[in-house]
């Protein structure tokens, strides 16, 4: 039977026959309820670590209740969960990641209508927190005025790409800058440059 998104009544109707006797006929009305529906509707879900909430929008048919369960990769046991959070056509469940080491995480959630009918399978969503990138600056060593170029080393952890600027003391603009470097060290031509302080931003 297809039920649809609505309840709907149907009437049973028996009928007893016997050789020798007149036939004898009862009915009874019974209603089958729709399964409720849950569909996370945020494409992904993303955040640098350390993060203190995520949100992840859904939207819900028939669905009275819902609950979830936020389990990291390789783990049994929830990091985070909920049950009989009372659901809306769409809403946004909002988790407390506070805490949560980086790594890629299941949302698992399941509704339940008020006629106790549940959806009919459990939606997930990967999400994932990643590690925020850092940089670690080696020394500069100070120069004299006319040096062709300084080479500057340092060490990326969990990034791919940089930038940087190189700003003299009291000036507004950089007199060097750079987007989407790669390079696992800087050379920076210092040979018009004047004498001064100045400070390198790697970003």
């Amino acid at each position: 039977l297809n039920v649809g998104e609505s309840a709907k009544e149907y009437t049973l109707k028996m009928v007893a026959n016997s050789a020798s006797c007149v036939s004898d006929t009862v009915t009874k009305k019974f209603t089958i309820y729709p399964l409720p529906t849950f569909t996370l509707t945020t494409d992904a879900v993303k955040a640098c670590y350390p993060v203190a909430s995520m949100s992840v929008a859904y939207t819900s048919k028939n669905a009275s209740k819902y609950s979830y369960a936020l389990t990291k990769s390789g783990s049994s046991t929830p990091s985070r969960s909920a049950d009989n959070v009372t659901a809306a056509t769409s809403g946004t469940i909002e988790l407390s990641t506070a805490g949560l080491t980086a790594g890629e995480y299941t949302l698992r959630v399941t509704a339940v209508s008020a006629k106790g009918c549940e959806i009919a399978s459990a939606v997930e969503k990967t999400i994932t927190i990643s590690t925020q990138p850092s940089v670690t600056l080696n020394p500069i060593d100070s120069i004299c005025a006319k040096t062709e170029s300084l080479n500057v080393s340092f060490a990326l952890t969990d990034a791919s790409k940089y930038h940087y600027t190189v700003t003299k003391e009291g000036a507004s603009e950089p007199v060097e800058s750079k987007t989407n470097q790669d390079a696992s060290s800087i050379t920076l031509t210092t040979k018009e440059w004047s004498a001064g302080k100045y400070t390198l931003r790697i970003t």
